[in-house]
């Protein structure tokens, strides 16, 4: 069965609310606000996440394909892995780390990525904004720094 989000509008989530010291089954359940922000083809939102325990696991939701302007699946696996992405940022955000683990010949066929929280495994540090480069060039009209 899916996770249903705590929140009516993942986009109020506040970084504070994260259980810190919650179980990992509830943490991951916080960071699925940030995962579901992700930007998708038409905005179909084609994920359905299952969680159980220490893990969840990433499906194609395929009753949200869009047969005519994506006959071949690609957009929709592309946004299933923008919310891979934003799960995954969010988990290093909040200083954890989790396996993830290709499949290359899943069991389920909409099954694309499962996702193991990894409790004893902290983050060196929590991750904020990507700091810059100070010696690549900048593409929003500032000087980088020499």
């Amino acid at each position: 069965m899916p996770a249903t989000l705590r929140h009516a509008d993942p986009r109020s989530v506040s970084s504070d609310a994260f259980p810190d010291a919650g179980a990992p089954a509830e943490k991951l359940h916080f960071l699925l606000n940030y995962a579901v922000l992700a930007p998708s083809s038409h905005n179909s939102q084609p994920w359905l996440f299952h969680l159980k325990d220490d893990a969840v696991a990433l499906y194609a939701d395929r009753s949200r394909a869009l047969p005519v302007a994506d006959p071949d699946d690609r957009e929709l696996i592309m946004s299933c892995g923008a919310a891979l992405a934003n799960l995954w940022v969010a988990i290093r955000h909040f200083g954890y780390w989790a396996d993830v683990e290709t499949l290359l010949d899943p069991p389920q066929p909409d099954l694309l990525v499962p996702v193991r929280h990894v409790p004893d495994r902290l983050a060196s540090s929590r991750v904020g904004t990507r700091s810059r480069n100070p010696h690549r060039a900048a593409r929003n009209g500032e000087q980088p720094v020499r």
